[in-house]
């Protein structure tokens, strides 16, 4: 992210409204060199999910009076994956939610098939970020890998995808904080097609070509269904 377009978690909260809800999708917190399905978090990793569980709740003061992401008025969701499942559980139990405290994640909302991207994005890892920031750059076996023709085609794609994805999440978003831990080849794309909706945005492959531990987006969701998204750092 470059910090023109980098967003805070301190500056995301009092943006909110008393009715909206609010989505953060964030890489998983830093992992240790086990790549697979197993592999977990290191103890720094367990640091600085702790840090942003407490920067998400209650404190935060507005004009119009304090923001409130009350313990219990929230929802985890992550991959199937231990350091995913575990940088969730992590942030639950320290800002307090109750409803989250086994240890076997019993209660975590898994959506692994939805957060984990199509079968393009999980095969062809290496295309990923010509795909998210210069289409134009898609080589023609790539564009037979998305099941396209053309640049055009590739970039209506992503844009569909980003539209498509947004509104599953949002169905799945019932309480006022709701927390889905992903990986960094699903954010990907999923940032390029945000910054490329943002007309301000000149360069899109500088704001979020790299995604970092705790990177990610925040999606607000308004009363009247419509939502804003912005690039997200959840580090302190």
């Amino acid at each position: 992210f470059t910090s023109e377009k980098k967003r805070s978690v301190k500056y995301i909260l009092p943006q909110l409204s008393e009715t909206d809800k609010i989505i953060y999708l964030i890489r998983h917190s830093e992992r240790g060199s086990d790549t697979s399905q197993n592999g977990d978090l290191t103890d720094n990793g367990i640091t600085l999910a702790q840090n942003f569980g407490k920067l998400i709740t209650n404190g935060y003061e507005t004009s119009s009076g304090a923001v409130n992401c009350e313990p219990n008025n929230a929802h985890y969701f992550s991959t199937d994956f231990a350091r995913t499942k575990h940088t969730a559980q992590v942030i639950a139990e320290t800002r307090g939610d109750t409803d989250y405290a086994s240890s076997d994640y019993e209660n975590i909302t898994l959506i692994d098939n939805l957060i984990a991207g199509d079968k393009f994005w999980d095969e062809h890892t290496s295309a990923l970020k010509t795909y998210a920031y210069h289409p134009e750059d898609l080589t023609e076996s790539q564009l037979e890998s998305l099941g396209v023709s053309t640049v055009e085609e590739a970039i209506t794609k992503r844009q569909n995808d980003f539209e498509s994805i947004n509104q599953s999440l949002i169905a799945l978003a019932d309480k006022r904080l709701n927390v889905m831990i992903t990986h960094d080849y699903f954010l990907y794309v999923y940032l390029g097609a945000a910054v490329y909706t943002d007309e301000s945005c000149t360069n899109p492959a500088n704001v979020c070509s790299e995604v970092n531990y705790l990177d990610g987006a925040v999606i607000i969701i308004h009363d009247d269904k419509t939502y804003e998204v912005y690039p997200v750092d959840c580090t302190p």
